[in-house]
């Protein structure tokens, strides 16, 4: 599923969370936020940062 369509198929919901960023480079994906994406172990995520 591309990111646009998994935009066109989610609720206006907003979740917001934090996290820090470890001096190797890693981050915890807050709880709030993998329930509400569905994520679990093994699960593959994409970064994509937009400079306007």
């Amino acid at each position: 599923m591309s990111a646009m369509e998994f935009a066109d198929h989610q609720p206006n919901v907003v979740v917001k969370a934090t996290s820090k960023l470890s001096s190797r480079g890693q981050i915890v994906i807050p709880i709030e936020i993998r329930k509400a994406l569905g994520l679990t172990e093994g699960d593959d995520l994409t970064f994509i940062f937009i400079c306007q």
